[in-house]
């Protein structure tokens, strides 16, 4: 069975993501992914090669959003965790509701209680991400 995609030749030109495109301007051929950028996400990773190759950190401000509707919302008892991985625990008894986003592409676990989501116009804290 033959592949839908056969390359014939070398491979010229990529695909960049956000760390390469930002930090390698050669990197940035045909074809740039600026998922993170966009959102303002940078990682750790990022953030170091960028003070090791330019002397500092972009500033970076998100440009898009995402909309949904809850999925469930809930009490939990004061003292649950929330979030992959626990990181966040409910200091009081505390409503939660459910988004259905991907955490690749939507939400990622970097922005894991940093992230807010606006609730009938109320920032709300985002603990699982």
């Amino acid at each position: 069975m033959r592949d839908a995609l056969a390359l014939t030749g070398p491979l010229e030109r990529h695909i960049a993501a956000s760390a390469a495109a930002l930090l390698l301007p050669q990197a940035r051929h045909d074809v740039v992914r600026w998922n993170l950028a966009l959102r303002a996400v940078a990682s750790s990773e990022t953030r170091l090669s960028a003070r090791a190759l330019l002397g500092r950190v972009p500033e970076l401000r998100p440009v898009l959003s995402w909309r949904c509707r809850s999925q469930l919302t809930k009490w939990l008892p004061a003292g649950s965790y929330v979030g992959y991985g626990c990181t966040y625990r409910c200091p009081v008894d505390t409503r939660i509701a459910v988004l259905p986003m991907d955490t690749r592409t939507a939400n990622p676990r970097l922005l894991s209680s940093r992230a807010h989501a606006l609730v009938a116009g109320n920032a709300a804290r985002c603990s699982a991400g």
